[in-house]
């Protein structure tokens, strides 16, 4: 069984952040600190992507930003995110930590050759929002096609029968009810009719489904009457789908919306055994964090309660009635439109141009009256390879809601029919959302597990004494960047025995040792915590087979590729490398080279005969180094030792190294800082293979691979003069014609240029943002690439 590990740690380096920048007294200023920092989650990914369809071996170009909630400015918590492509048996098929400047980051994910064809999805979060559930980490959906594997439909799972699942946990006799329904594509092209029947076959209502098979249907159900879905067939017999049964018990939550309130009454059946029990109403948003809470009320008399606007979240949320042990005991789900995005005119100069030609438009501002300003991506694709909903919400939203969210921030205001086959979904998907609410109801105590990384990239892990399993604090514990870009810290373990270590301007995979010091004669253990979570939402793959016009799509972008890897275009990697911080001991550190002296059999006369600083003592069999300080005229006892970089617990492996295998000594002769550690003095040896020379590791240390930041990157695209001839170029047939990761639009028109390719085709330009008061943003439109 995987073991998840807690690392605890004070929230007082959190809130001096936080109260530096004054954001928590807003909209949730009746919400105690230690709340608003563990469940209303103030931080908030998005990401934008070039596009939504890719084939194999293509690059996902993006821009991410991660920012405070309350004022949409970068977030002082977090200064590395964390980018994962996963598929929906939760597998991982690439991750990667970029470096956070201002809150925001441009670059890219190469899709691997081998995946296969199917669903995929991009989420971020950070380390602070490990402390949250994974479904609160911002996922979005794409497709991936594999050209030369064929699809195997039979990997996907398809819907066969036909669904009806009430709004909530149950119906009940004698209250208003709504259920969601939804008929599977076969049934939807069998059928003539749908009809609602009672038992005794009466028609109680026709029902008109969207074309994607949703529906849903209110009623008042009562122990007098049964309901059915009548499904009438072409040539078939009728098929019957009984409704959920009602019960003569349980509670009811009516809704209606306001302006600027929702008005909630609760009422329960007369039946109830407990009506005497007391109820809490809460409103959760999709994301399982508690955004409000009535207190209690009894359950006899009822209760009535309008809740602000201000007190929901964007899309998905939940009102969720609890009694007084947290057990749910009525549920509904809800999709708030608070946000319709402002929409960015694209204006064109002409809609139709030829091969290799400029094009120019200018995004037109809505913002010169207000003031306020818009942080946008713009992409230039071929038509067909971004998501569109259109009248239709596509069947991966339906199967999982929890896409929606990353949806809306990427696109425009859905139209109402949208907004409720969205409702209508979350009612199918509400026992998985019970679940989830349960799930935080019954941890209603969240500790700050994970640490936001304030400062770089963080590795984390925890000391325990061996057998006993008991956590080990006060003990002191290293860490050691091997081989390239040397770095060592040191720390002590807290009272449950974990660690944190911030590494400092990495890049690239890198090999770590880590070493816990001997404590008070108990045999230690020494564990790394995963840098990447290992939670991931549940999500199903309902990935169809491209049809006629999807599949002549892909054959373009399948030809595309193929000449792009044969004949590579003008497009340019402009990438920003991580700036290295040599790790350095100072000016303290004096160093002797053996091979400079007369040759010596071992390590022991190496250091009594030229190394003059440091004295070599020997008791039992067992060596300590003493270091003298010139400069205080003090002898000092055990200092640290180091190995080609790595703390040693004494000198007794040290002295088996032969001589002429080191290639320098170095000591620093006065007290060193380390981290919350003061040395007396450090001995450092290299050897000349690097390879620590085949010494003992003690038992509680470990080494480890350990990938840090990827650097941060955008695209440089080819410009052709007027006049250039065609014939003097290489093929250019690029699906992706222009990508600017950075726009700040405000109060004036910014032009956008690129040139077209030589591939012919319809493509759509697209920009998407966020303006600085919190409005998504979209636009688009379109041209065509003639001869």
């Amino acid at each position: 069984m995987r073991k998840i590990y807690y690392i605890k740690v004070s929230i007082a380096l959190i809130l001096t952040v936080i109260l530096k920048y004054e954001i928590i007294k807003g909209q949730h200023s009746g919400i105690s600190t230690a709340k608003y920092l563990l469940e209303i989650q103030p931080e908030v990914v998005n990401i934008y992507t070039d596009r939504d369809l890719y084939l194999t071996g293509e690059t996902i170009w993006f821009t991410a930003h991660c920012l405070f909630k309350e004022n949409h400015e970068a977030s002082p918590l977090s200064n590395v995110l964390y980018i994962e492509l996963f598929n929906a048996e939760k597998k991982s098929v690439r991750r990667e930590k970029f470096r956070l400047e201002k809150g925001k980051v441009t670059g890219s994910l190469p899709i691997p050759e081998e995946l296969i064809s199917g669903d995929y999805y991009i989420r971020a979060y950070t380390q602070y929002l490990r402390n949250f559930p994974s479904e609160s980490y911002f996922t979005k959906w794409f497709t991936v096609i594999n050209p030369v594997t064929p699809i195997n439909q039979s990997h996907f799972k398809q819907y066969d029968s036909i669904e009806i699942i009430p709004d909530g946990i149950t119906l009940v006799n004698n209250f208003p009810a709504r259920v969601g329904i939804r008929i599977p594509d076969k049934v939807m092209k069998a059928a003539r009719s749908f009809i609602i029947v009672d038992q005794n076959h009466n028609i109680v209502s026709e029902l008109k489904p969207y074309a994607n098979g949703l529906a849903a249907f209110n009623y008042m159900p009562n122990d007098s009457t049964e309901y059915f879905l009548k499904v009438e067939l072409a040539n078939e017999n009728p098929q019957l789908v009984a409704f959920p049964l009602a019960h003569d018990t349980g509670f009811s939550i009516q809704t209606e919306w306001s302006v600027s309130e929702l008005r909630c009454k609760i009422a329960g059946s007369n039946a109830n055994e407990n009506l005497d029990d007391q109820l809490r109403l809460a409103v959760f948003s999709g994301n399982s964090s508690e955004m409000s809470e009535s207190g209690f009320f009894n359950a006899r008399t009822g209760y009535s309660v309008s809740i602000p606007l201000m007190n929901f979240d964007e899309g998905i949320n939940y009102l969720v009635l609890t009694d007084s042990d947290n057990k749910i005991k009525q549920f509904k789900s809800l999709f708030l439109n608070l946000n319709e995005s402002i929409e960015i005119p694209i204006q064109l100069t002409i809609d139709t141009i030829s091969r290799r030609e400029r094009i120019g438009c200018e995004l037109i501002s809505p913002f010169s009256l207000s003031g306020d300003t818009a942080f946008l991506t713009a992409s230039v694709v071929m038509h067909g390879t971004n998501i569109e909903m259109n009248d239709l919400l596509p069947p991966q939203f339906i199967a999982n809601p929890l896409l929606i969210e990353a949806y809306l921030r990427n696109s425009a205001t859905p139209p109402e029919d949208i907004q409720d086959q969205i409702r209508i979904a979350l009612y199918l998907k509400s026992r998985e959302s019970i679940r989830l609410i349960s799930s935080r109801l019954l941890n209603d105590q969240v500790p700050l597990i994970y640490l936001p990384e304030i400062r770089d990239v963080s590795v984390s892990g925890f000391v325990r004494e061996k057998g006993t399993g008991l956590p080990a604090p006060d003990v002191r514990v290293f860490a050691s960047v091997l081989f390239r870009n040397f770095q060592i810290h040191s720390t002590i373990t807290n009272e449950d025995g974990s660690f944190i270590f911030s590494l400092n301007f990495l890049s690239g995979n890198h090999d770590l040792y880590f070493y816990a010091e001997p404590f008070a004669d108990k045999e230690l253990e020494l564990f790394i915590n995963n840098d990447f979570s290992g939670d991931y939402p549940d999500l199903t793959n309902v990935f169809l087979p491209p049809d006629s016009s999807a599949r002549s799509l892909i054959e373009q972008l399948w030809v595309n590729q193929q000449v792009s890897q044969k004949f590579p275009d003008e497009s340019k990697v402009i990438t920003n490398h991580t700036p290295e911080l040599p790790f350095l001991f100072g000016n303290e550190m004096l160093t002797v080279k053996p091979d400079d002296y007369v040759g010596l059999n071992t390590m022991k006369e190496v250091f009594n005969e030229i190394i003059p600083w440091v004295r070599l003592n020997e008791t039992g069999g067992h060596y300590r180094f003493s270091v003298f300080d010139k400069a205080s005229g003090q002898l000092f006892n055990d200092p640290l030792i180091l190995l080609d970089h790595i703390p040693l617990p004494n000198a007794d492996e040290l002295i088996k190294i032969h001589p002429s295998q080191v290639s320098e000594i170095g000591v620093v002769t006065g007290a060193y800082a380390l981290g919350n550690n003061i040395f007396q003095g450090v001995i450092s040896i290299k050897t000349k293979s690097r390879d620590f020379s085949g010494i003992n590791f003690p038992d509680a240390s470990a080494f480890a691979e350990f990938q840090t930041i990827s650097s941060s990157s955008t695209l440089s695209f080819p410009r052709y003069d007027i006049g250039q001839p065609l014939n003097e170029h290489i093929p250019d047939f690029r699906t992706l014609l222009y990508w600017e990761p950075e726009i700040a639009l405000s109060s004036q028109n910014i032009p956008l240029n690129f040139y077209s390719s030589d591939h012919c085709a319809v493509y759509d330009i697209i920009v998407r943002g966020y303006t600085r008061s919190g409005k998504y943003c979209y636009g688009k439109t379109t041209l065509k690439v003639v001869k």
